[in-house]
């Protein structure tokens, strides 16, 4: 991906920049005894070589394009052993003059923020990467538990960091981390566990942010979005893994963003605990959703695994399994026009599959399927004008998973399916294969593909299970 790439080339600038020739190196506490009396005393291009230990303090990095890092930042018990406790006294490291990408935090344990672990501010746009950033909390209606980000224009790179435990209190926003900004965050490869926050319990990204390969597991929120929340702008959701949150509604996704694009995602095993929308919520403007394996989710109301409400999405290639709610136990479409669904499975999702909601006549949800294979549900279909099994390449069978009990949703083949080791060949092979649209791309499936796109998650990707040769 372009901005992936953009991105990556700027983690790399930073990381030169660091050892740039006469850059000097000021160990705490060796040559000053606090951090901050080392960051005053540092000049641009220095590194701030943190020995281990406890440090009761809150630093502010004052614009400077420093590193601050611990003495093996890659090292998780150097890590651990490596601390700055805040002492509830405020945020405990801020960056809020300026900073850019030369400006990095590594390789320490963030802990004691009454106010954030980590604020930045007015515009800054810092790298920072492999902290640990765990017991913070925000009082009464601030953002961020562990980190908050605002300001025109800021840009910073969060990269393999530890999220956990940390805190909002009453309508606060973002337990583990809050985006609130014109600018756009990269946050890529991070773990948040175990945050809270009335809304967006890991993470409440509320700007133009790029979401990749991150893992959102077991954190919790009052409302919305245990795991993420995006609200107001553009949003990338790409190949996380977001599992075992718990919420009123949306507890896995809560979208309510203009051009959500969600791709590559596995949302499941989340809990919508009073409401809806177990695993996706969607409200608002369109989005496109692919490539995606939303299952073994649950909601008490409605949208076990995807609400659409007020939103006209495009789902494509996507696995919907084994989710569970009241009514549409796949997914429910609420005053949600011209909902479409393509190359993508439905299947096994409590009593019935996708049902749309008629109380609103003025406002009446349409959803069309091509391609599309809903199979084992009591009802397949809920308040549909006709079924459209048998029309536009839409089937009604058994798609073969590999093994959906143990969240395996790749299909069968006699002739090659990926095992996440090794290609091995099962004893009858899934009709979804070669059974997308035929206009769909399928080059990056592997040889032989049938000249075809396959249906569900994995169509038209690497791993994509094998067809006969033709």
């Amino acid at each position: 991906m372009p901005v992936l790439r953009v991105w990556l080339c700027l983690c790399a600038v930073a990381a030169l920049t660091a050892g740039v020739a006469g850059a000097a190196t000021i160990n705490v506490p060796a040559d000053h005894a606090t951090i901050q009396a080392a960051i005053e005393a540092a000049s641009s291009g220095d590194e701030v070589v943190v020995a281990t230990g406890t440090y009761n303090e809150r630093i502010n990095f004052n614009g400077k394009a420093i590193t601050v890092r611990s003495t093996d930042p890659t090292n998780p018990a150097v890590v651990a052993a490596t601390i700055i406790n805040g002492g509830n006294g405020g945020p405990v490291v801020r960056m809020g003059s300026g900073e850019t990408a030369t400006s990095v935090l590594s390789g320490l344990t963030i802990t004691g923020g009454s106010y954030g672990g980590i604020m930045c501010y007015y515009g800054a746009s810092p790298t920072v990467t492999y902290n640990v950033i765990t017991g913070n909390r925000t009082p009464d209606y601030a953002y961020g538990g562990g980190m908050s980000v605002s300001g025109d224009g800021a840009s910073p790179i969060i990269t393999n960091n530890t999220f956990s435990n940390n805190s909002c209190a009453m309508l606060g926003k973002g337990g583990g981390l809050c985006c609130s900004t014109t600018g756009s965050p990269y946050i890529a490869s991070n773990l948040f566990t175990g945050n809270t926050a009335e809304t967006g319990g890991a993470a409440a990204l509320m700007c133009p942010a790029m979401f990749a390969n991150n893992t959102v597991r077991d954190n919790e929120a009052t409302t919305y979005g245990a795991g993420v929340y995006c609200d107001s702008r553009t949003v990338t959701l790409v190949g996380n893994t977001i599992t075992g949150n718990a919420s009123y509604s949306g507890a896995g996704v809560a979208c309510f963003n203009k051009g959500m694009v969600i791709t590559g995602n596995l949302i499941s095993g989340n809990t919508a605990t009073y409401g809806d929308a177990g695993g996706l919520l969607l409200v608002g403007s369109p989005s496109i959703v692919s490539g995606n394996v939303i299952s073994n989710n649950s909601a008490t109301a409605t949208g076990g695994g995807v609400l659409c409400e007020y939103n006209s999405p495009s789902f494509i290639n996507n696995t919907i399994s084994g989710n569970t709610a009241r009514r549409g136990g796949g997914l429910y479409c609420y005053r949600s026009t011209w909902v479409t669904l393509s190359n993508t499975i439905i299947a096994f999702n409590g009593a019935t599959g996708l049902e749309i909601d008629t109380a609103w006549a003025p406002v009446p949800s349409s959803v069309t399927l091509s391609y599309c294979n809903v199979y084992g549900h009591t009802t397949n279909f809920v308040n549909f004008a006709s079924d459209p099994t048998s029309t536009n390449g839409n089937v009604s069978v058994d798609p073969l998973f590999a093994n959906a009990a143990g969240g395996d949703f790749r299909l069968r083949s006699q002739y090659g399916r990926w095992d996440g080791m090794a290609w091995v060949l099962d004893g009858e092979t899934s009709p979804c294969l070669d059974a997308g649209d035929p206009v769909s791309d399928y080059a990056s499936e592997p040889q032989p593909n049938g000249g075809r796109v396959n249906v569900g998650y994995d169509g038209n990707t690497a791993y994509a299970s094998k067809s006969a040769d033709r």
